[in-house]
């Protein structure tokens, strides 16, 4: 099965949660979703670059109940763009529930930005930094 998610991974795929008795589909952002997340919530998205920057983080459940208390007005808001639903229907969902939300939101995307998006800006950092170097070639600053 571990072979499976990383097929949905590199292929952008999303997955399921449970979510107040409804199957929430849960897709890798779209760019205007990711602008509004931004917008929404650069501290909750700070708090999840952070955590995944970390390695051998262990302990999601302190970290999931931090950053809900830290950012607990932002988290209805970050999700129910993430979902498709509205932010009242995100805070009726009790705290088990949200949390697996905001888990799966994030692995979702994680997945997505790590297997898809890394590389592609590392192709992007490559370009960019070779048309910045000189072959020789043209004009070059004056000598005298």
């Amino acid at each position: 099965m571990e072979g499976m998610a990383e097929v949905k991974a590199l292929a952008g795929a999303g997955t399921a949660v449970e979510f107040r008795s409804e199957r929430l589909e849960i897709q890798p952002l779209r760019f205007g979703q990711a602008l509004e997340i931004i917008a929404a919530g650069a501290p909750l998205v700070e708090g999840l670059v952070a955590y995944a920057s970390q390695s051998g983080l262990n302990d999601d459940i302190v970290f999931f109940s931090g950053l809900l208390a830290k950012h607990g007005d932002q988290v209805p808001r970050v999700l129910a763009i993430a979902s498709g639903r509205d932010a009242e229907f995100i805070k009726g969902g009790d705290l088990a529930e949200t949390l697996e939300l905001c888990g799966t939101v994030y692995e979702v995307n994680r997945d997505f930005f790590d297997q898809r998006l890394a590389p592609l800006f590392e192709r992007w950092r490559a370009r960019l930094q070779g048309a910045g170097r000189s072959n020789g070639d043209g004009p070059t600053p004056s000598t005298s």
